[in-house]
């Protein structure tokens, strides 16, 4: 079982804390946010200012 935990919390470290060279050196979270918000800019209707800045 430690080892299926060690592999867990190196998934978790690999997948939220370390950067990517792939993903222009961000995390994947930060990398899904960053994509998230790009696209409810792009969806908003002409005219409609967003509430923050991509």
């Amino acid at each position: 079982m430690a080892a299926r935990r060690f592999i867990d919390d190196w998934v978790t470290d690999y997948n939220t804390a370390r950067p990517h060279a792939s993903l222009r050196c961000q995390t994947p979270a930060d990398y899904t946010e960053a994509v998230s918000k790009s696209l409810m800019y792009m969806a908003l209707p002409r005219g409609i200012e967003p509430l923050f800045q991509p």
